[in-house]
């Protein structure tokens, strides 16, 4: 989740922020407090740094009941590559409908 957050971060923004920026942010309002943070709380600095509907990416990903969206970080990253052949399938194994294949093979 939090990789598939770090990436539409990175994305929204051209590669300026991430999600270090988001935790700064988010820890920054009180140091070595103990904090309860509530769903807004979370969703405020993700606003900030990017307008974006997070409080629904986050949803989808809290409320999910499957592993259908395990890997749209590392596919939004473009480490995972749709790859319909043969070939591919001998190289790789498939995840959800996309063949993963190990870098530089």
């Amino acid at each position: 989740m939090w990789l598939d957050i770090d990436m539409r971060l990175r994305q929204r923004t051209n590669g300026t922020r991430g999600l270090d920026d988001f935790a700064r942010a988010l820890f920054a309002a009180k140091p070595g407090d103990l904090t309860i943070y509530r769903f807004e709380d979370v969703c405020s600095p993700l606003t900030q740094l990017a307008a974006y509907d997070w409080p629904g990416v986050l949803a989808h990903h809290l409320d999910a009941h499957d592993d259908t969206h395990l890997i749209d970080g590392l596919a939004r990253g473009g480490a995972l590559a749709h790859l319909p052949t043969r070939h591919a399938r001998d190289l790789g194994r498939s995840t959800g409908g996309l063949w993963t294949v190990p870098i530089g093979g």
